[in-house]
């Protein structure tokens, strides 16, 4: 029984939160990059004396995630470091993700004992290798990926980190926006070490280490109340992951799990899933920890679900080893989240089966990074874009639209940020797709669509999709989502398909473009009522014939709909948007 009054222990805990979402603001706010400055591509956390999550902030589920498991991996090097040092690593098969997130952790001491650490996890937009953002689209080993370092101990204040600077920057393009964003994560790791040692010092170290106690119980009798509500059994799920396989024959590449349910516990097993792929989509074990954790508790936690390592506890996951789920070295793990998208699919459809209350329709849910660089006599400029698409419909409410997929969390990046810094580039499309959200009682969110011209060439496209051949899917018989689409067309306006991967020279005039579809919708799609599906009409989400055709809403129907909401505008909104209402 804990000694701590509920006062202290709910200060301690917001203190906590409110360090570490302090140290991502100062990430964010010192970085170089746009995907970090911009996007937000980036997360930061803090970690008690054993290394235990105790806090994070609300940035990457992808991230954050894997930050345990990578501090897990290397505690026993972690637990040796002293106060000027660090340890910093990239490598995906020593607790890391893909090579250009780099992983960052500080000690933190009060009066000589460690009371935990600080750590920080970003995506730098190029670690070298054999393309722009280090996405070579043909590389099948890390070696060809770019600049991979395992787990190191810098003394920070030491030549030999002034010459692991000089030996990052010296192997990767755009070194300015690296470096500079490498720092960033420093900083924000220093705040973490202020705040965190402040916290303990304040309230004295025991205290500080019976409320870290106390909220991990805490977390892990939430999560076990919560899964103890579902019904004995096991669910099954699958995914594929969308991608041209090298050579003439098909390769499988299924993420096939079973979600066990048994008392509190519950159990994700990828038993069953396709081998390890020849090639740079294979998700390293700290990604499969991830992507299948963050499907588990955002499903069953919801907005309650306390942040502290005691929420992984009741959950277990096997990932066979030599699978694209749990590759063997030295396999290419750089676009990894196509399949991560797809393990955190594939779980979700699990858990509909189990608990189709607590589970939303699926998000378009693809990572889609396009990329663009550019060389000059003195140096490289590399762009990424990670633009979003439709979330999935919810008991309740429709998907959002235009939202990046839920592993990411990501921001927009504003077209005036990306023409600032990259004066080559130029933004020639972003618009919602109508008619891109899956139908249903509550419809998916919309897609968009963007697209580049190359301002002033010549320049390299780079970039991988996914769901252009299979939908968001709906849940409780909501409607699928529509599907993505790539293409490039040149100046001379000559069109071609992009595919699932590209790599493709450009030069000035050329247009990269790429639609992200929508999200499937919930629910049967005849119990929506006619004014919404109006609403939806009026708000150029649903074309005029498409809500006819899907929703079964007969003309006239839709039109007196239509002229009530509309009122003395209707006939000009008619007119304009060529509605078929006669």
């Amino acid at each position: 029984m804990s000694n701590i009054d509920p006062a202290t222990l709910e200060i301690v805990r917001n203190s906590l939160h409110s360090a570490a979402e302090e140290m991502g603001e100062t990430l964010l706010r010192t970085a170089y990059s746009s995907v970090i400055r911009e996007a937000r591509d980036c997360s930061t956390a803090l970690f008690g004396p054993d290394g235990d999550l105790i806090a994070q902030a609300e940035h990457i589920p992808m991230h954050l995630g894997s930050m345990p498991y990578a501090l897990a991996q290397n505690f026993e090097v972690a637990a040796s470091l002293s106060e000027d040092e660090i340890l910093v690593f990239n490598d995906p098969y020593h607790g890391g993700q893909h090579i250009v997130d780099i992983i960052a952790f500080h000690p933190v001491f009060v009066g000589g004992e460690r009371i935990g650490f600080a750590g920080s996890i970003a995506h730098h937009i190029d670690m070298g290798g054999q393309g722009a953002a280090s996405l070579g689209t043909g590389v099948s080993t890390t070696y060809g990926e770019g600049f991979r370092f395992p787990p190191l101990v810098l003394d920070t204040t030491s030549r030999e980190f002034d010459n692991f600077i000089r030996t990052l920057a010296t192997n990767v393009r755009a070194s300015e926006y690296v470096i500079g964003d490498f720092n960033a994560q420093l900083s924000a790791n220093r705040r973490g070490v202020e705040r965190l040692s402040g916290i303990a010092t304040k309230y004295g170290v025991e205290t500080y280490n019976e409320v870290l106690s106390e909220l991990d119980s805490y977390a892990e009798r939430f999560m076990r109340t919560r899964i103890a509500a579902l019904e004995d059994r096991t669910a099954t799920g699958s995914e594929t992951v969308e991608i041209e396989a090298p050579g003439d024959d098909p390769v499988d590449t299924t993420v096939r799990v079973e979600v066990t349910v048994e008392g509190d516990e519950l159990t994700v097993d990828f038993t069953g899933t396709a081998d390890q792929f020849p090639g740079y989509i294979n998700s390293p074990i700290a990604s499969t920890h991830s992507a299948a954790y963050f499907a588990v508790l955002a499903s069953l936690g919801g907005a309650e679900l306390p942040i502290s390592a005691g929420v992984y506890r009741p959950i277990s996951i096997e990932a066979p080893s030599g699978t694209l789920v749990n590759p063997t070295e030295p396999a290419a793990t750089r676009a990894r989240m196509k399949t991560c998208c797809r393990i955190y699919d594939a779980v979700l459809r699990a858990l509909a089966d189990l608990s189709p209350e607590h589970v939303p329709a699926s998000a378009f849910n693809s990572t889609t990074p396009i990329v663009f660089a550019k060389q000059f006599a003195d140096h490289t400029e590399v762009f990424m874009d990670l633009p979003g698409g439709g979330w999935g419909a919810y008991p309740g409410g429709d998907g959002a639209s235009a939202t990046t997929n839920p592993l990411q969390n990501e921001m927009n990046i504003p077209i005036e940020a990306i023409e600032q810094d990259h004066e080559w580039l130029r933004v020639a499309d972003y618009s919602l797709v109508p008619d891109s959200g899956g139908i249903g009682e509550y419809r998916g969110g919309l897609g968009v669509r963007r697209a580049f011209e190359i301002a002033s060439g010549p320049a390299s496209g780079t970039g991988y999709a996914g769901r252009l051949e299979n939908g968001a899917w709906g849940v409780n018989g909501g409607g699928t989502g529509m599907t993505g689409d790539t293409s490039v067309t040149r100046s001379d306006g000559e069109q071609s398909p992009l595919g699932t991967v590209w790599d493709t020279p450009l030069d000035t005039g050329d247009v990269v473009s790429v639609t992200m579809g929508g999200g499937g919708g919930y629910g049967p799609h005849e119990n929506r009522a006619v004014a919404r599906v109006a609403e939806d009409v009026a708000s150029g989400f649903v074309s005029f014939e498409q809500a006819i055709a899907s929703y079964d809403v007969e003309s006239e129907v839709l039109t007196d709909a239509l002229a009530d909401l509309l009122g003395d505008g209707f006939e000009a909104y008619a007119a304009y948007h060529g509605w078929q209402t006669a």
